[in-house]
């Protein structure tokens, strides 16, 4: 198995410990949300904006697809991505998929400060973010836990949750 996945919801981690875990193995990372920035020459925003959710699912399964399978790398893909096009089916088939579980008051905390940059949350209270993060959840939630792996990491720092998984890679 030559890819390792994180998934889970907005903020969950997955970019942070996507790089430093590629780092310490030593093979490339990839952001799948970055990598469609800078191919679309847009921000996810902007993209949402202009092409719709739906189109930009599409482009994330486009993408995620095209990753050469035999390549070693660490993937920290899109919140919603594991939910559309049997992504996480694609996954799971394909590499090591490990959920960054967090309970919803976490992720409110953590998205609260940079909500501005996340088009799905960017126009809401706190109040109506943790109602969306509690629906969002509630609604992903069966894709999420597809994951071979499930970590709850709400009370762990970094190099915790790095270990965490380098034990369970062997």
């Amino acid at each position: 198995m030559k890819w390792v996945v994180l998934v889970g919801f907005m903020g969950a981690g997955k970019s942070t410990i996507g790089k430093e875990l590629a780092k310490s193995l030593k093979i490339p990372f990839v952001d799948s949300d970055q990598l469609i920035e800078e191919q679309q020459g847009k921000s996810i925003s902007e993209l949402f904006e202009t092409i719709g959710e739906d189109a930009f699912r599409k482009l994330e399964a486009q993408l995620i697809r095209s990753l050469n399978v035999d390549d070693p790398m660490v993937i920290a893909v899109g919140g919603g991505l594991p939910v559309y096009h049997n992504n996480m089916e694609f996954l799971n088939g394909n590499g090591l998929t490990i959920y960054l579980n967090h309970e919803p008051e976490v992720l409110v905390e953590r998205l609260a400060a940079d909500r501005f940059h996340r088009p799905l949350v960017s126009n809401l209270s706190k109040v109506d973010l943790l109602k969306f993060v509690q629906q969002s959840i509630q609604e992903r939630n069966a894709f999420y836990k597809k994951a071979k792996i499930i970590l709850s990491t709400d009370q762990q720092h970094i190099p915790f949750i790095l270990q965490s998984i380098r034990n369970l890679l062997g």
